[in-house]
């Protein structure tokens, strides 16, 4: 038997990223917003919830980081760090940035320390501080403890990374950050304002510190206007720039992620559409842009996929026609694209759907309604952690035969192509179409989309499959304190049985279970399978289908995220220290890469609320850490010695 779709010709995305491993590599650090005065919106059950009486008040700019399990770690206006508390951190205050700044703040992960952030505060633009970073580190107690801590500003703090020069080459309340594709280092983009031209200056964050790569300018269209926001598109190959103030519109540029070089593609600006441009935000699939008029209060959807400026703005789609101001525009973790009701009566959030269709984009005004305090201009601004383009293949019928293709393409311009057929690479077939000529079979393409740091992008399509639907549906949810896994085949044959696999990162996995096949049936089959051990945060599940004969093929991947209370882990020499937020009960084991137990025992706390584990006789490697509470609650985190 073969898990397969229910259609003639199916496009299975395999693989979406091809970066080097980071514990950052997840979109949880944008699980937690913080905005306006006192609101904010929780993600960590799927759809956002709102949150009211927050210690932040800013007019604009503000940002948020959460950590892996999609906890908050710390906030701020530019001026200002709030921890998990909601309270000031030590050395919080006193930051050289400016609540009234579009863009005040953006916190970056140390590529050197990933228990570390660089904090950038942008200065209004006639304020005289210009951009400067501080350093957290979520290690030192700060309001917490050595045990549990909550983090702090270190003693690096406000230096100086571009100076303002009020009344001259001001520099913009603008900031845009992305992963650089070597998926470690980062990108730091600030515009600057020389005689009516748009200069940006790229900075490279690595371990050692920010690098200045470029400092150019004539990028398109000479702007006048300070305010407004610089962002990037999720694949990392397009940058937008608003400028709310004179007719400068909205520029966009391509870019090269490996590089950090810019170049001009489109403006828009040539109708009244495009005027006093505040929010822009990018489709999760990276090919729309989507626009906010903030004075009429309109937002345009317009795809990138052209040619000129002008085929650019002909693309222009109305999604929404608000009756008061739209501000930021931020992409959620869900996908979704939310919009800030900028001093709005109903004080709602304006929640864009379906992004990815052009044309299909259908905007809900006060999707969610705030509390007491006013959403005013802003959202967060978050780092872009750039993830490979989906591919868009499409296919070519000819006159008559309607059910079997004649040729399948890629709908994009990428570096370079290579095309399968059963696994076997087939010659010459190197481009952005293949005839196939109606041949059965599984097809791969592979592109690769960035040549330097040789990331790469795939999709199966099979071709003429003959054989029905077998799987029908996938599910995961939470049951009380348990996960249930229910799916449905509508057909089997020499289906033996179902592997159970699990994940706490969705790439490394194990099995938990094994549930019972039905040999050969065209009856509808239903499945259940119940895990008892949930883990805190994130947990990933996929089915192994494996068949008489010993063939087997994968499910795709489900997750379901359990928000609480994590148990934190710090390296020390030849010891790891286990942190509880709590005193706890119960056993500590630890397991080798592939899942066998290497040591078990039974702990309870007392007087102190850490365990402390000796690593200097396990051999250089990576480790599993599996704390099981009495109470049933289970913890897994991970080292390498």
């Amino acid at each position: 038997m073969t898990i397969k779709p229910a259609i003639i010709v199916s496009f299975l995305f395999l693989m979406q990223l091809f970066f080097s491993s980071s514990s950052f590599g997840q979109n949880e650090h944008m699980n937690n917003w913080h905005f306006g005065d006192g609101e904010g919106l929780d993600f960590s059950g799927g759809s956002p919830v709102a949150v009211n009486g927050l210690a932040i008040s800013t007019s604009e700019g503000s940002a948020s980081v959460s950590d892996a399990y999609g906890n908050t770690e710390f906030y701020t206006d530019g001026i200002s760090v709030w921890d998990a508390s909601n309270a000031i951190m030590p050395n919080g205050s006193g930051l050289l940035g400016d609540p009234s700044a579009s863009q005040s703040g953006v916190a970056v992960p140390n590529p050197a320390n990933p228990n570390q952030y660089y904090l950038l505060s942008v200065d209004n633009v006639s304020g005289p501080n210009g951009v400067t970073y501080s350093i957290i580190d979520m290690t030192l107690a700060g309001n917490g403890s050595v045990a549990s801590p909550l983090g702090d500003v270190t003693a690096t703090k406000n230096v100086l990374l571009e100076a303002q020069v009020v009344g001259g080459n001001n520099i913009c309340e603008k900031i845009g950050v992305v992963r650089h594709c070597n998926g470690t280092d980062f990108w730091i983009v600030l515009e600057r304002l020389a005689a009516g031209s748009s200069r940006f200056y790229v900075y490279q964050l690595s371990s050692t510190g920010f690098a200045l790569v470029s400092s150019n300018s004539g990028y398109g269209t000479n702007t006048t206007d300070e305010v407004g926001y610089l962002k990037f598109s999720q694949d990392g190959r397009w940058m937008g720039n608003t400028n709310y103030y004179g007719s400068s519109g909205t520029q966009v540029y391509s870019f090269d992620s490996s590089l950090g070089t810019i170049t001009h593609a489109f403006d828009a600006n040539s109708n009244s559409n495009f005027d006093t441009p505040y929010g822009l935000e990018f489709s999760a699939n990276s090919q729309y842009l989507f626009i906010a008029n903030y004075d009429a209060g309109i937002v345009m959807q317009c795809d990138l996929a052209v040619g000129s400026s002008a085929l650019f703005e002909s693309t222009a789609s109305l999604v929404i026609d608000h009756t008061d101001y739209i501000g930021a525009m931020q992409l959620g973790p869900d996908n979704n694209i939310y919009a800030a009701e900028a001093y709005d009566a109903e004080n709602g959030i304006m929640q864009i759907s379906s992004t990815n269709i052009f044309g299909g984009a259908f905007a809900t005004a006060d999707f969610i309604t705030m509390g007491s305090g006013d959403v005013k201009d802003g959202l967060p601004t978050f780092y872009t952690n750039t993830k490979a383009p989906i591919i868009s293949p499409g296919v070519v019928f000819l006159p008559g035969f309607p059910d079997c293709p004649d040729t399948l393409f890629v709908n994009h311009d990428y570096t370079s192509y290579q095309w399968y057929h059963e696994g076997i690479p087939i010659g010459g077939e190197v481009d952005t179409f293949l005839v196939v000529n109606q041949v059965v079979g599984n097809y791969f393409v592979e592109v690769i989309y960035n040549e330097v740091c040789k990331n790469t992008s795939n999709t199966i399509l099979e071709v003429c499959v003959s054989l029905p639907v077998e799987l029908y549906g996938f599910g995961v949810e939470s049951c009380g304190d348990f996960a249930c896994l229910n799916w449905t085949t509508i057909s089997e044959k020499d289906n033996d049985y179902f592997e159970i696999q699990k994940s706490v990162n969705g790439s490394e996995w194990f099995s938990i279970g094994r549930v019972e096949g039905a040999g050969t049936t065209l009856i509808e089959m239903d499945y259940e399978f119940i895990d008892r051990e949930v883990f805190v945060g994130n947990s990933y599940y996929r089915l192994k289908q494996i068949d008489f004969d010993g063939n087997f093929t994968f499910s795709e991947s489900k997750s379901l995220f359990t928000k609480g209370e994590m148990i934190r882990l710090m390296a020390m020499d030849q010891k790891i220290n286990l942190v509880f937020p709590e005193l706890w009960e119960g056993e500590i084991a630890v397991f080798s890469v592939l899942g066998s137990m290497i040591s078990s025992s039974d702990y309870s706390s007392k007087s102190q609320i850490y365990f402390e584990l000796n690593t200097e006789a396990l051999r250089l490697g990576r480790y599993w850490i599996k704390c099981v509470s009495k109470n049933g609650k289970v913890d897994v985190l991970s080292f390498t010695k």
